[in-house]
């Protein structure tokens, strides 16, 4: 496991924090041309940064990379744990390179447009830190953070049926993310029974031992639970 130097992961997740800031500050202003131009420019940032990634990480290595580890809660082992490896820095990129297209692509919208540029660039957070994270409670609240923003999304700027698809949103998202709470919890207590102590981590929960019922019913629990937020995907192509 490799550490960063410097916090280059929470920098990449948070950058677009200074498009928002600015997109609210401009906000209409000159018919929504600065908040545009601002957001854009912190999501080429955070683009640009995410290079980084690519040029430093070393394919040789099979351990984390450019790790960033705080204690959040201590009581039960909960941190701030990013890191990097081959397979996430893959959907990073992806993630810092779309971002900006999808400025681009919105930028004749009229409707709201300063808050337009802040729920894309919240969701961008979201993604980037879903991504990044290592610690299964980080993962959730980034998770969550994701689904605000696309939540708005769809209500405002959606089509004829935005409404509908919007309830259909809620419900799928209430029950998925329901779903995933309770087993990540119940696999936290698992792991808590196992090792006499609290642990989030996911590089932790990969050593447990898991009796083979038990693991059908927790893999039952993600599958329903991922399910439920994959259909979201055919929510969003409709709305």
């Amino acid at each position: 496991m490799q550490y960063a130097e410097f916090p280059i992961l929470s920098l990449i997740i948070l950058s677009p924090v200074l498009g928002i800031a600015l997109a609210g500050v401009f906000r209409d202003a000159s018919d929504g041309v600065p908040a545009k131009v601002a957001a854009l420019s912190s999501s080429l940032l955070t683009f640009l940064l995410s290079l980084y990634l690519w040029f430093n990480f070393d394919a040789s290595s099979d351990g984390l990379q450019l790790v960033e580890r705080v204690a959040w809660i201590p009581q039960f082992n909960i941190e701030f744990f990013l890191g990097l490896d081959g397979l996430n820095l893959f959907f990073l990129l992806i993630i810092t390179f779309i971002s900006p297209l999808a400025l681009l692509g919105s930028w004749n919208l009229k409707k709201r447009n300063w808050q337009f540029q802040i729920q894309m660039l919240l969701l961008e957070i979201g993604m980037l830190g879903c991504f990044a994270a290592f610690d299964v409670v980080l993962f959730y609240v980034f998770f969550e953070v994701m689904l605000v923003p696309m939540y708005f999304l769809i209500g405002i700027w959606g089509g004829s049926n935005r409404l509908y698809a919007t309830m259909k949103f809620v419900i799928y998202t209430m029950v998925g993310s329901l779903l995933m709470l309770v087993a990540l919890l119940y696999t936290a207590l698992l792991f808590k029974e196992i090792n006499n102590g609290w642990s989030f981590n996911i590089l932790d929960w990969y050593g447990m031992n898991i009796a083979p019922e038990t693991q059908t019913w927790l893999f039952l629990g993600f599958a329903v639970a991922f399910g439920f937020e994959a259909r979201m995907s055919r929510i969003k192509r409709r709305f």
